[in-house]
């Protein structure tokens, strides 16, 4: 036997959920903030009876949304106080678990909680946050992971997770069985439509009296939950390559707009105005001390390539001084039991002057053209003077005195000027 709908509304006595007539509404105080609402011994099937009606993480207007439901979407209702009914997580629901405190198992699916009282959060389809406490699980228990954000997975809600939605929108049709799960929302298995829908007697009792407000304020909400996304994504960029500016202006456009958002979203938009403008100062200040360093960067690079290209042009005037300058050659002389070699000129092969070599070495530069610097003394005995060589180089012969310039050089290289 079916009841009107008008009379239907639920209540709790004696732990047992019963259908009771619509006039003893009068009677029930107005809502608390109730944080917790007990389960009842029976739970019934309840039916949405309007549209984009919030799923909430809490008893109370101020707990952030989950999900939204629609007219004929069915909810199993296990609890009831004031103005809100506490259901089981319609399917497309989540929750959160810190990973730290869950040990994956090897397919990845599932894992196996590793301490005792580890809370279980409220997960949103609209919200980001993730703050409503939903139970707590022990060590040993198994959760089925769905999903990872950041430093938590996402999980099917456990057993005695629960969500809430205020009775104004649902209407009770029967006692549920035990076990009983109902269809999935219609929105996680049809496509969206635009099409406009003319309200019926029946929607327009359960729609709230004004319904361009609720449309507003959806679509206010819809922009905050674009905004918040956009948020989570800019987060993974470096600061410097942020939208700051065009996020900021997104949520000033929402503060303006506060009335036809809930209270945590309207938290939230606060929130992140003032992150935001701490944020793009920051980012100012890192884009123009990065400007700053590439400058000075530009600068010492352009200050490096003017002094290498000094250096080579001094390197390439530099004139290049020597004793003496010629053809290195041996000798039939001697001293100190060690042969002389001498150097002559190429022209005509007329010495200059002779060498003391004691290096070996030098040997390889033999009848190559050299410069040589030492000193010069006169031998009594050989009757010759003798340059006793601190270094010997091969220079090129066509720069004496074009460059290389010595005490002694070549007649023939004077000729050639």
């Amino acid at each position: 036997m079916s009841l009107p709908k008008s009379v239907l509304f639920l209540a709790m006595t004696a732990g047992v959920l019963v259908i009771v007539p619509a006039a003893v509404r009068a009677q029930e105080p107005p809502e608390a903030a109730a944080t917790e609402i007990p389960t009842a011994k029976f739970s019934a099937v309840g039916e949405i009876t309007a549209t984009s009606v919030n799923v909430r993480s809490g008893p109370a207007e101020s707990h952030y949304p989950t999900m939204k439901l629609n007219k004929g979407d069915k909810v199993i209702v296990v609890g009831y106080k004031f103005e809100w009914l506490k259901i089981k997580p319609p399917q497309g629901s989540f929750s959160y678990i810190a990973k730290i405190y869950v040990d994956r198992d090897g397919a990845g699916t599932t894992g196996t909680v590793k301490n005792n009282e580890v809370l279980v959060r409220a997960g949103s389809l609209l919200s980001p946050l993730n703050t409503e406490p939903q139970t707590k699980l022990n060590t040993g228990a198994k959760v089925q992971i769905l999903g990872e954000l950041n430093e938590y997975y996402k999980i099917v809600p456990p057993e005695d997770a629960y969500l809430y939605v205020t009775k104004q929108f649902v209407s009770l049709v029967r006692q549920a069985t035990t076990g009983e799960s109902v269809p999935p929302p219609a929105a996680l298995t049809q496509t969206p439509t635009t099409k406009s829908v003319e309200p019926t007697a029946e929607s327009a009792q359960a729609t709230p009296a004004n319904p361009p407000a609720v449309q507003a304020n959806d679509d206010v909400e819809l922009e905050f939950r674009r905004l918040e996304a956009r948020v989570q994504q800019a987060n993974a960029q470096p600061l410097e390559d942020r939208p700051i500016a065009d996020l900021l202006k997104g949520y000033q456009q929402l503060g303006q707009k506060a009335d036809s958002l809930s209270v945590t979203s309207r938290r939230m938009v606060t929130i992140r105005t003032a992150e935001l403008t701490a944020l793009q100062k920051q980012q100012a200040d890192l884009i123009q001390t990065k400007q700053a360093a590439a400058d000075f960067q530009a600068k010492q690079t352009e200050l490096q390539t003017q002094r290498q290209a000094i250096e080579e042009r001094i390197k390439a005037s530099a004139i290049a001084v020597y004793t003496a300058v010629g053809q290195l050659q041996t000798s039939t002389l001697q001293k100190d039991g060690q042969t002389l070699l001498r150097l002559t000129d190429p022209a005509d092969g007329q010495t200059l002057i002779y060498v003391h070599s004691l290096d070996p070495k030098n040997a390889i530069l033999i009848g190559k053209f050299v410069g040589i610097k030492g000193e010069i003394s006169k031998d009594p005995r050989l009757a010759v003077d003798i340059l006793e060589p601190t270094d010997i180089q091969s220079v090129d012969q066509a720069k004496v005195l074009r460059g290389v310039t010595a005490k002694i050089y070549p007649p023939s290289a004077a000729k050639a000027q």
